[in-house]
């Protein structure tokens, strides 16, 4: 078990320039996260490859913010001198590792943001969330494999000698990316003990729990059709209640990457809590529209919260209040949104049925 981590960090060499793993892996894993999203943008209706347009805002500027995220945090090894080109280069040499999924988190919503408002017209900001939420937890999941080659991610000394074994621990001989104030105690532990010693393996613990959230995600996403969205809140709740966890034991944890996690995860909650009832509070108005003005209600075709949130979003929509606009804008039908006339024409379908 010794050499668990005997993989070379090259993958391979073209002449003078070494392919590095991680960024082999983390290549692999964009082309993979972009199939998916082909897969599940022709899946909503519309044509595969604007998947591509999608990714070419979200891939660059995800990986821009991952990697200023973590650099900007650790100022004494990226920004302690400017002696020669050679210093710049290591700054942005993503292909060796250092990137941090937060930042690629905030850089790729901005990329979303960007792409829904030059497409706004056929496809709204909770659809392009969707679309990416799935193929972003399963391009982490490979990101982790290459965490694992590079000895970084890695957590807390395992001492009790039953539980030195993966995959509860890892065994490390040349760690990487370890917090300054950690790297003597990981250092001397190795260096005692026979040029290795075994650490909390968080980088799979990780994985495991990425994987797990891409089959929720995938599930949810074939089952839901009503809430284009929720997927990012799923998501965010997910990324953000393991990264706050592992930030405990992590040997390269920053205070900001927790903070950011635990000020994130209630707001995240209460914010999804909000958007499932209000899409549920707009379709069941939708199809009470409808209903009323085609005659056709009636206690076979409506439920008692159908006929509550209506009389409820009327007084809403009362227009001697001045907050009556926004509510306006909220439950009108965009005739240019191709998901809400999927939801009107839901009920459509349903009335016909009825009858």
């Amino acid at each position: 078990m010794d050499t668990i981590l005997s993989i070379n960090r090259t993958a391979f060499t073209i002449g003078t320039l070494e392919v590095q793993w991680y960024g082999l892996l983390i290549t692999i894993g964009m082309i993979i996260a972009l199939i998916i999203a082909m897969v599940h943008m022709k899946q909503i209706g519309h044509h595969a490859d604007e998947a591509i347009e999608l990714f070419l805002w979200v891939v660059p500027l995800g990986v821009i913010f991952a990697r200023l995220l973590y650099v900007f945090v650790r100022p004494e090894e990226y920004f302690y001198k400017w002696t020669s080109f050679d210093d710049f280069i290591n700054m942005i040499a993503v292909w060796e590792g250092g990137l941090t999924i937060i930042g690629g988190i905030l850089g790729g919503i901005l990329g979303i943001v960007i792409y829904s408002i030059i497409h706004r017209s056929t496809i709204s900001l909770g659809q392009a969330l969707d679309i990416v939420a799935i193929p972003v937890i399963f391009a982490q999941v490979i990101g982790r494999v290459g965490n694992y080659i590079n000895q970084e991610a890695f957590g807390v000394a395992i001492t009790t000698a039953s539980m030195q074994h993966f995959p509860i621990a890892i065994y490390i001989t040349d760690p990487s990316g370890v917090a300054e104030e950690f790297y003597p105690e990981v250092m001397r532990l190795i260096s005692e003990n026979g040029g290795g010693y075994w650490f909390a393996a968080t980088f799979f613990y990780e994985l495991a729990w990425n994987f797990l959230g891409f089959i929720i995600l995938t599930i949810i996403f074939r089952k839901n059709r009503k809430m284009p969205g929720l997927l990012a809140f799923v998501y965010l709740s997910w990324e953000c209640l393991i990264r706050g966890l592992l930030e405990y034991i992590r040997m390269d944890a920053v205070p900001i990457t927790q903070i950011l996690c635990w000020t994130a995860l209630p707001i995240v909650i209460v914010l999804g809590a909000l958007f499932v009832w209000y899409r549920l509070s707009k379709v069941s108005y939708l199809k009470m529209k409808f209903l009323t003005e085609a005659g056709t209600v009636s206690k076979v075709n409506i439920t008692k919260f159908d006929a509550w949130n209506f009389a409820f979003v009327g007084k809403l929509l009362n227009p001697e209040k001045k907050i009556s606009k926004v509510f306006s804008w909220l439950y009108s039908i965009n005739s240019k949104r191709i998901y809400e006339m999927q939801i009107y024409a839901h009920y459509v379908r349903e009335d016909k049925r009825v009858k």
